[in-house]
């Protein structure tokens, strides 16, 4: 990850992208979940299918402005049926919302 610039890599079936979760990316994410706050998203309750694609589909609009949810349903399809696990899918949008949220700041990006 480049944590100065916000960009992830997420693998997805043999595939990887890039997603930033930038202002635009998380306010995209809020109103497709129903204009929830960014705790409320995050709570453990959230944790099924519709967040995982939502989450993942809003980090993927920086790359792809035209990109819709439904398409990347049909790439999270794709990591499973390659053998990919939700796990490995969670941990990753976990691991890259983790570094942009408020409050934690990425060491490398500190004094920039």
């Amino acid at each position: 990850m480049n944590a100065l610039r916000g960009f992830t890599k997420i693998e997805l079936g043999a595939n990887e992208y890039s997603v930033k979760y930038d202002i635009n990316a998380l306010c995209s994410l809020e109103q497709e979940l129903g204009n929830k706050s960014l705790q409320e998203i995050f709570s453990s309750e959230s944790l099924n299918f519709s967040w995982i694609r939502s989450v993942l589909w809003a980090g993927m609009l920086h790359s792809d402005p035209k990109i819709t949810p439904k398409k990347v349903g049909r790439m999270l399809d794709n990591h499973f049926e390659k053998g990919g696990t939700l796990e490995d899918v969670v941990q990753s949008l976990m691991g890259a919302i983790t570094q942009v949220l408020p409050g934690n700041n990425a060491k490398e990006g500190k004094g920039a």
